[in-house]
């Protein structure tokens, strides 16, 4: 881009932005000028606040490579809005990166913004802006339209040198060069163009009406030395009758209101005189804070046309933007604050038609025709209208238009209040509730497939009402869910929803989306033309309506069911927001169904019994059993957390210390501890987290049986509901140790086992004392926590010593509990070892 950036391209820019975080980044690189590699680094708490003369400014700590501050840079309060509500939306803690993505990343997101802008707005240099063009914008902008200090440009952009801004400026030509000495050129009285000017007084006024600065005839006009007036209110200058009528208030109210006021008032002098004075009240700027300008004459100030100097001298120090126009239509006059705003010189505009510099050509005719009949008749107008500066870019603007002339309109008076960054700020609240209210409904679309999830009783049921749900939600039009074999790379449509379904037979996997979506485990999308084995079970034709596909992989832990496939007419769909809510539903998906099947297995009175054999050394109690030539057998198997379990073990032929040293050096085993000598073994506790065979059936959803390893070969037998697919089972455990065979595979019964059958067997386990002991300990609140009575006095109530009463109470809990998990078959292997004396 070899010209410049306009503001105007820039706004543009930014409303094209489709998610927040684009917007952000966009805004970062052109507003602060934060490097798309500094972005990658930011955290929330970077941001802080400071204030300064009452007013609180918003400042970024910008993090070098080392991690540590390089430079502070400037944030204007929408900006850290922003920031702040981009960290909240996405759950981004305050020392955790604000943008998880990497600086080329960042520099991708730039330039689908633009290439959308171009798109929208039909302007093809806007798709070549770049991250590079953005800080040309900043430097350019803060430096030549906003004439900011160049030492603070160079400090909050982070350049080393003064001449290295060079390359973002132009050089200046005569004109630029003399209208900066000229807004520069010293003047005194405050800045009110009105020393040596007999009988004319100028006054600054803060937004509460107190006089902060004053220039011109003050003496003589008013009778008071200037340094006399400053810090008092301007109502003190008028009448005590005026002040009794609040025309003071009511003066300063229609300046505020109308943003220019003429107002012929009764004053007091120093000496108590009453004078009549013509008061031109307008505001500072368009910050209903920024105060009020006042120039006063007398009313009887007709000499020579001294009135209409005095005037025309008066609106040249107005804060608002102000011209006049002739009843023919022709521009007479701006002022400085007018030139501002339109970009142009008012030697460029005198004589011109209004219609030519005041309009962008937006607005009807109907509607100017309709402001210059008003005028006409005597009335004044007030509207607002869409001007465009020299520079091409639109401003939006109030006008307060009003008649001038004794008798007859002799030219109107038009006051301008740029009101360009309301409206942006009501169109982005506009934007950003009809974003709220749609991330609402899609919340509540999403959360509603979810909640399927809680009445489905199989597989089948929880798919078909997942894609019911979302197909029935006014986010998406379509969905189908296919199921894949664990390392397969063919996808059988299972369920679909929303379109008639052309073909279910099986889809091979060829596009990147499926492929990525199943190996990361991350939600994908495709816009415009889908590839071929996203459309899944549907025809091209059924889905013609749809702008994107998101694709959700269905899984849990470490075993992915398929993927989930929704199509949406919506152009702005998947965002950060969406993904992150679809993710959760593929979770949630994955979750049910493993639940299903492990209840299924549970509630199963006929089983599959598989026998596996595993020499591969990823398997940490193969490569262990092998290096230190003993045997160990799984006792117990206890999830204590998603992908984790605790495996107890039985360890023969090895000392426990030595195999421990080797079993927690496995990449999948976090912790290992040494719990009891048994009489010919050593029970240990190992903490899993991979590297395991036994974990991944788990997590395929088969319960372990047996798992021994011997001088390194693994025999495990699991368990499977019979709807559970055996091949699946296989592949799934053999695409993490392929050296992994199935030996054996038949259906077994499970024996059953009453309740009154459980109650006998525990009941002839125990012995008199040991019944006796449990019976007291239960009955006299032992086991209850605070304890109803302690150890020592349940021994002395029934006559033994304390020892003896845990001896007894231990042995009768420990046939309790093993009884327990017998009857529930949660112990693997053979009987339960008793402990060495």
């Amino acid at each position: 881009m070899s010209d410049p950036l306009g503001r105007r391209e820039y706004e543009q820019l930014r409303e094209a932005a489709a998610t927040t975080r684009g917007r952000l980044v966009v805004r970062l690189l052109a507003e602060s000028g934060v490097r798309p590699a500094e972005q990658t680094r930011i955290r929330p708490g970077d941001v802080d606040r400071r204030r300064f003369e009452g007013v609180v400014h918003h400042f970024l700590s910008v993090r070098g490579s080392d991690g540590n501050t390089c430079r502070r840079t400037y944030l204007r309060a929408e900006l850290a809005r922003l920031v702040d509500e981009y960290a909240a939306t996405a759950g981004v803690a305050p020392d955790n990166r604000l943008l998880d993505v990497t600086p080329r990343r960042v520099q991708m997101l730039v330039s689908e913004v633009a290439s959308r802008a171009a798109e929208i707005t039909g302007q093809s240099r806007l798709g070549d802006v770049s991250s590079d063009v953005l800080r040309r914008y900043f430097a350019r902008r803060l430096l030549v339209e906003d004439g900011i200090d160049p030492r603070i440009v160079r400090t909050i952009g982070g350049w080393n040198r003064l001449e290295a801004l060079d390359r973002y400026l132009e050089p200046a030509d005569d004109a630029e060069i003399a209208a900066a000495f000229s807004d520069s050129a010293p003047t005194t009285g405050g800045g009110l163009p009105f020393e040596g000017t007999a009988g004319t007084v100028g006054l600054e006024l803060d937004a509460d009406g107190r006089i902060v600065g004053g220039g011109g005839d003050v003496e003589g006009l008013l009778g008071y030395d200037r340094n006399a007036v400053v810090g008092t209110p301007f109502g003190r200058l008028f009448t005590d009758d005026a002040r009794e009528r609040a025309r003071p208030k009511e003066v300063l109210a229609s300046a505020g209101r109308e943003d220019f006021t003429v107002e012929t008032c009764w004053f007091r002098t120093a000496e108590g005189d009453r004078v009549r004075i013509v008061a031109l009240v307008s505001r500072r700027g368009a910050d209903q804070h920024s105060g009020f300008v006042a120039v006063l004459w007398a009313d009887d100030d007709t000499e020579d046309g001294r009135t209409a100097s005095t005037f025309r001298r008066a609106v040249s120090a107005a804060g608002q933007p102000i011209c006049f126009v002739s009843p023919t239509g022709e521009i007479e006059y701006v002022n400085a604050a007018f030139e501002e705003l339109i970009g142009y010189t008012q030697s460029e505009v005198v004589g011109r038609p209004a219609a030519d510099i005041l309009s962008s050509g937006e607005d009807t005719d109907a509607y100017y025709e309709e402001l210059r009949e008003t005028v006409l008749d005597g009335d004044p107008w007030t509207g607002q209208v869409t001007l465009r500066r020299k520079s091409g870019e639109r401003v939006h603007v109030r006008q307060n238009v009003a008649p001038a002339g004794d008798n007859e309109v002799e030219f109107a008076v038009i006051v301008a209040t740029d009101v360009t960054e309301r409206i942006r700020r009501e169109r982005s609240l506009v934007r950003r509730c009809e974003t709220l209210e749609g991330l609402e409904g899609l919340v509540a679309d999403i959360n509603a497939a979810g909640r399927e999830l809680i009445d489905a009783s199989t597989r089948s049921e929880i798919e078909a009402a997942v894609c019911e749900s979302l197909a029935d939600s006014d986010a998406y039009l379509a969905a189908w869910i296919g199921g894949t074999d664990p390392g397969g790379s063919r996808l059988q449509p299972r369920a679909a929803a929303g379109a008639p379904a052309a073909d279910e037979s099986a889809i091979d996997i060829d596009s990147s989306v499926l492929s990525s979506a199943l190996e990361t485990g991350r939600p994908r999308v495709a816009g415009n033309e889908f590839p071929t084995d996203t459309l899944g079970p549907f025809g091209a034709d059924g889905v013609s309506e749809a702008r994107a596909v998101g694709i959700i992989p269905l899984a849990y832990g470490e075993t992915t069911y398929g993927l989930l496939a929704v199509f949406t007419g919506r152009g702005t769909a998947f965002g950060d927001r969406e993904r992150t809510l679809l993710s959760d539903l593929g979770a949630h998906v994955g979750h049910a169904i493993t639940a299903i099947e492990r209840r299924n297995l549970l509630l199963a009175d006929t089983v599959v019994e598989l026998e596996f054999g595993c020499t591969d050394p990823g398997a940490f109690l193969v490569a262990a059993t092998a290096e230190h030539d003993c045997v160990c057998s799984i006792q117990a198997v206890v999830p204590v957390a998603e992908g984790s379990l605790l495996f107890y073990a039985a360890l023969s032929d090895a000392q426990p210390d030595a195999f421990l040293d080797t079993a927690t050096a496995a990449s999948g085993v976090t912790d290992g501890r040494y719990i009891r000598e048994y009489d010919d073994s050593s029970l240990l506790e190992l903490t899993v987290e991979g590297s395991s065979p036994a974990l991944t059936l788990t997590e395929i959803g088969a319960t372990i049986r047996e798992g021994v390893a011997d001088s390194g070969e693994q025999t495990i037998r699991a368990e499977i509901a019979q709807e559970t697919g055996v091949r699946s089972v296989v592949k799934g455990l053999q695409a993490s140790f392929p050296e992994t065979t199935l030996r054996a595979k038949h259906a077994a019964d499970r024996p059953v086992e009453t309740i009154a059958e459980f109650r006998n067997s525990l009941s002839e386990s125990l012995t008199d004392k040991q019944r006796s002991a449990l019976r007291a300990a239960y009955f006299s609140g032992y086991f209850d926590w605070p304890r109803g009575s302690t150890a020592e006095e349940v021994a002395e109530s029934m006559g033994v010593s304390s020892p003896t009463l845990h001896n007894h109470l231990r042995k009768a809990e420990r046939k309790l509990l093993s009884s327990f998990f017998d009857h529930t078959r949660e112990h693997i292997g053979g009987g339960v070892p008793e402990p060495s004396v």
